[in-house]
């Protein structure tokens, strides 16, 4: 109900609007004058008026809509049985019962009659204000639903209202659509006003590029620092770098031309003149007919994020100088370590051929050599780890004959094997003839240290079992098994960190677990997944899980990659006579690596071994005797190895002679290159006299 405060402004405005006032007997005099003049009146005018309350009564079946008249001759208000009412839960009866303006106001939010008041105020004094206003009503069940009031009055010949209709219709929706909408904008207005970021907006109707604040605040301006109106595009233009500004201009005039989105970064000078970046982001909006009509977007600092890309790009450049670094490093350690190496293992395998050294002398020269041999393979996985981190190892993916390269491998690992008493053996299954998309020598090498790594995990009469597989998403899998003492849970985790797990026991050799990494990183480089199991006390189980290749190959592509297998020294046995009549020049500036083979070589009879330490002379001697083959170390000083090379070639008195490559680098690359040069064979560093002593032999024969 409405309270008497509320109340008494209100029906004093009622009184007001329809002109009465005063006493009570003065009021009733006047009302009833008034009354029959109107009277008169309604006479004259009762056509219209008829037509005007046929339209309201029309009115009273649309859907939110309520009307209603005051008749001020009887003091009498109608509400009619409406939409608006029914809406509000209130039945014919309870609508019917209101037929005074007191009754139906108690029906209107008790805060909404003072505004209601004061619009009925103004429109008694001057009949040209609308008499209209928006205000809450009381549904049955006690919430409130908007209403919009439109009313129109008639007056007598004394201006005063005597008469009074009008129409409500439901705004509810509509006011909470303009809730919401208010809403949103204040909350965009929060956001705008707390971002960093600045809108824009290029109208295409007028050309107006609208800029909010927040975009010149990223400059360092304040509002008032910079012109409005359309100059804001041309000074916003100015500030951009003369570098940047045709692909400013572009990024605006292609999305006009043909839509599509807008992103661009350029730089641009903020209020101290220094340079920083900015990226625009926007979109196209077309109208109904599908034509652009405006470009908005945001403009964003990423001068910070540009500076992390640039401090980001340099860490990079730094870290791929140091990779290079450390990889020339390595390379360059690893020919120096391999050069006093070749001294050391070299005339250890002189004593193979003395007569006059005890058994426990023999001994112990064949412990330096494995000792020689085993700091040979860790310089070389080293090496080999340093490249694949430093991205420089590239693999040659083809098809392979897993089951043939297996093999092969076992041919290089069974004298591994065999120090231990572990036996090999390989089960392909019904898989003898499957390929797989690899590089030959990167699984080849990843499979050997999975064998090797087994060997040392293996005790003393031990089993190793490799094994083939395929899966349901056709990949191969190589297993290899073994029944050593396994791997604790707490050591698997650092299974394939380099030096991270070592195998193996006082007995035997150790191994650094660097084999494990490089195969893991060979693996992945194949696009394929190396996985284990291990089970302390029952044994370790690795899988190479490789892509399969489904067609069938040709017998042409099948001879080209199966490999073959080559045992140096197995049927090879060294004779005092081998080189009888014959030449060899040996080309090298270490003195120490002159003297192994120049004792090892002189066990031949008949042999003439010649020396040049330095590249001129051993031009000149190869001009000059005409050996049947030349030995040449490729790193010499002054004029290498490349160089002597390519003058041998271009002599028609040397052309023909066949030159072995003598070098510390064990590289694929540096072989590929050796042989793409021109060099007959190449063999590395420490240099193994019954490989060199075979080769020689297979060319002068």
């Amino acid at each position: 109900m409405i309270d008497e405060d509320n109340k008494k402004p209100l029906l004093t405005s009622l009184v007001e609007l329809s002109g009465l006032g005063g006493n009570t007997a003065s009021t009733e005099a006047k009302m009833q004058r008034n009354l029959e003049a109107f009277h008169q009146e309604q006479v004259n005018g009762g056509a219209e008026l008829s037509k005007l309350h046929d339209t309201y009564f029309r009115l009273q079946n649309v859907w939110g809509f309520g009307t209603w008249e005051w008749d001020i001759k009887t003091w009498r208000f109608t509400v009619f049985n409406s939409q608006l009412w029914r809406a509000l839960g209130y039945s014919a009866e309870e609508i019917e019962a209101i037929d005074t303006v007191e009754h139906a106001m108690s029906f209107v939010h008790e805060n909404d009659h003072p505004p209601l008041a004061k619009i009925l105020e103004k429109h008694r004094k001057d009949s040209s204000v609308p008499l209209q206003q928006s205000y809450r009503m009381r549904c049955k069940n006690g919430t409130y639903r908007w209403t919009h009031l439109r009313a129109q009055t008639l007056r007598n010949s004394d201006n005063k209202i005597v008469y009074m209709s009008g129409v409500n219709y439901d705004i509810t929706n509509e006011k909470y659509a303009e809730q919401s909408l208010r809403e949103n904008q204040s909350l965009f207005q929060r956001i705008l006003k707390s971002s960093n970021d600045g809108i824009w907006e290029w109208s295409l109707r007028d050309g107006r590029l609208s800029f909010s604040q927040g975009c010149w605040r990223l400059l360092g301006f304040n509002v008032e620092d910079i012109e409005m109106g359309l100059r804001r595009h041309r000074l916003w233009r100015a500030r951009v770098h003369p570098l940047d500004r045709s692909e400013f201009d572009l990024a605006l005039t292609l999305p006009m031309e043909s839509g599509g989105e807008i992103d661009v970064e350029y730089r641009i000078k903020n209020i101290h003149d220094e340079w920083m970046w900015i990226r625009s982001r926007g979109d196209v909006i077309y109208d109904e007919n599908g034509a652009i009509e405006y470009l908005s977007g945001a403009n964003i600092d990423i001068t910070e994020l540009k500076r992390a890309q640039e401090r980001l790009t340099s860490a990079k450049s730094l870290a791929e100088q140091a990779n290079k670094a450390k990889s020339e490093f390595l390379s360059n350690m690893s020919h120096e370590l391999r050069t006093p190496m070749n001294a050391i293992i070299g005339f250890t395998q002189l004593f193979d051929y003395a007569d006059n050294v005890t058994e426990e002398q023999r001994e112990n020269i064949s412990e330096i050599n494995r000792a020689g041999h085993k700091l040979l393979d860790l310089i070389n996985d080293v090496l080999e780890l340093s490249k694949i981190e430093a991205g420089k190892l590239l693999c040659s993916l083809e098809p392979v004959a897993v089951a043939a390269l297996i093999e092969d491998v076992f041919v290089q690992s069974q004298h591994v094997a065999e120090l231990k008493d572990v036996s090999l053996s390989f089960e392909p299954h019904h898989l003898t003839s499957v390929y797989v998309r690899a590089d030959q020598n990167a699984l080849r090498q990843a499979v050997t240290n999975l064998i090797d790594f087994c060997v040392l995990s293996c005790r003393i009469g031990g089993r190793i079992i490799v094994s083939l597989a395929t899966t349901t998403n056709d990949y191969l899998v190589v297993s290899v098994r073994d029944n050593g003492r396994g791997i604790s849970k707490s050591e698997q985790d650092m299974m394939f960190e380099p030096f991270g797990h070592r195998v193996g026991d006082e007995q035997v050799d150790q191994g650094s677990g660097i084999g494990l990494a490089i195969s893991k990183s060979l693996v992945e480089l194949m696009s394929g997944n190396l996985l284990f199991d291990s089970e302390e006390g029952v044994g370790t189980c690795f899988q190479i899980q490789l892509p399969l290749i489904k067609h069938e190959l040709t017998i042409t592509e099948q001879s080209d990659y199966i490999p073959k297998a080559v045992a140096l020294g197995e049927d090879f046995s060294v004779n005092n006579d081998l080189f009888v009549g014959k030449c060899f020049l040996y080309i090298e500036d270490n003195s120490a690596n002159i003297a192994v083979l120049e004792q090892y070589f002189s066990q031949f009879n008949g042999l003439q071994f010649e020396v040049a330490d330095e590249s001129i002379t051993g031009l000149f001697k190869a001009r000059n005797t005409a050996p049947d083959i030349i030995i040449l170390d490729i790193n010499m000083p002054g004029i290498d190895g490349y160089e002597v090379l390519t003058i041998l070639r271009s002599d028609l008195s040397t052309e023909s002679i066949p030159v072995i490559a003598l070098s510390a680098n064990t590289a694929r690359d540096d072989i590929q290159r050796a042989l793409d040069a021109g060099f007959t064979d190449y063999i590395t560093k420490p240099v193994d006299v019954e490989q060199l002593t075979m080769v020689v032999n297979s060319l002068v024969h």
